[in-house]
């Protein structure tokens, strides 16, 4: 029952979210372009708010100065399953950055850019390209784009895409979302390119197989199209899976990504007792992002390219189901399977690390007071480390042996 009940919280929030949608994009009829910022702002700020989250006794206060009446929907009383909940987060903000992608192109149009030069697809990395995003994520996406031969048109198409970069972290960042720290955004040379450009960087990334580019190959693959041509995206995964099976670089890049997974800080200390921060100022909580919930996504994602299942993007869940499916039993098997059995007790806490308003925009701490939590999810962040350490093992048995 409480299964049903969840998939229609889904159902109704969403259809409540697009009929949202739509009002703000009726609003170049009335007001100035500035509006619609304004409200897909206001609207994030309500789904920050409804989804229960932990806010900080500022955000408290900002919430009721963004929050007007006409935007009001309340959520079920009953208690939301965790899976529901990023159900929710995914498909909202799919949607928003749908609008917000055409919004871009508009606002480029009449800026006497033109329409898009060629086909494109904007793309998410992250949170958002495994469908893991939290309401408070900050923004991580790129630019994949059809081939382009005549050396003058490719100037025309880089300097529209350019431009079209800068505007959609510019708009994003008026709305709400922090701009990815590590700069993997649309509006950087990196992470945006015709389908060919994204086909060499793959083949360099692999070939060198140093930290630095295995980093940027991991996050390459947990791309995911929520605008435009999806086939760019899924040309790009197929030449990456041939190019793995053919080339010497494969298995460089395979021993690259396991050894890149050993550099994260620990979760449990000897004793098994949960390690927590010494500076301020978070003194005495966990590290839930870089300890437990970044670990197990690398450790997954590295055993899904060894087992070849890339065809498509996929959450960290999907990726461990995939893995089981095709992993003989044995003890090995066992360990993913713990991984797997305590992935939604992760996911919950992960979600109750909450926020902070930071000069205006929304930041994910990914800090947990341990005081916060019942025993049962303590235990579970103690076996998941646990699950790590075994794991991490048997991919470096499984590199050594070749």
């Amino acid at each position: 029952m409480n299964h049903l009940l969840g998939n229609n919280s889904f159902s109704a929030y969403f259809e409540q979210w697009m009929c949202h949608l739509e009002e703000i994009d009726r609003y170049k009829d009335f007001c100035d372009e500035d509006a619609k910022i304004r409200g897909w702002r206001q609207l994030r700020m309500q789904l920050m708010c409804e989804v229960e989250p932990n806010l900080t006794r500022e955000s408290e206060e900002y919430k009721h100065i963004l929050l007007p009446s006409n935007f009001s929907y309340e959520l079920p009383e009953f208690p939301l399953a965790i899976s529901v909940r990023y159900r929710i987060v995914t498909a909202c903000y799919d949607a928003l950055f749908e609008k917000v992608a055409s919004y871009v192109e508009q606002q480029l149009m009449e800026s006497g850019y033109g329409p898009p030069p060629v086909p494109y697809a904007f793309v998410l990395f992250g949170s958002g390209g495994r469908r893991e995003m939290l309401p408070w994520s900050d923004q991580d996406h790129g630019l994949i784009w059809q081939i382009v031969k005549e050396e003058s048109e490719r100037l025309v198409v880089e300097r529209y895409f350019l431009r079209w970069g800068n505007e959609m972290v510019s708009a994003l960042r008026a709305i709400g979302f922090m701009p990815c720290s590590g700069k993997v955004l649309a509006s950087e040379a990196l992470w945006r390119g015709s389908l060919e450009d994204w086909q060499m960087r793959a083949e360099q990334w692999m070939s060198i197989a140093d930290w630095e580019h295995i980093r940027y190959f991991s996050i390459a693959l947990d791309m995911r199209t929520v605008y435009g041509e999806v086939s760019l995206e899924a040309e790009w995964r197929e030449y990456v899976r041939q190019f793995r099976a053919s080339s010497i670089a494969a298995e460089a890049s395979q021993t690259a990504m396991v050894r890149n997974q050993q550099h994260r800080k620990l979760a449990h200390n000897a004793f098994g007792q949960l390690i927590k921060e010494r500076t301020h100022p978070y003194a005495g909580q966990v590290d839930m992002k870089y300890r437990i919930y970044v670990p197990i996504v690398q450790l997954i994602r590295t055993t899904s390219w060894m087992v070849d299942d890339i065809a498509h993007p996929l959450s960290t869940k999907e990726r461990m189901e995939g893995i089981l499916s095709t992993w003989s039993d044995g003890e090995e098997r066992q360990t993913i399977r713990k991984l797997y059995a305590y992935w939604d007790d992760v996911m919950a806490v992960r979600w109750i690390c909450g926020a902070e308003l930071l000069d205006g925009v929304w930041n994910g701490t990914g800090m947990i007071d341990p005081d916060q939590l019942h025993e049962l999810q303590k235990l579970a962040l103690r076996r998941s480390s646990q699950s790590i350490e075994k794991w991490s093992k048997v991919l470096n048995r499984r590199c050594e042996r070749g």
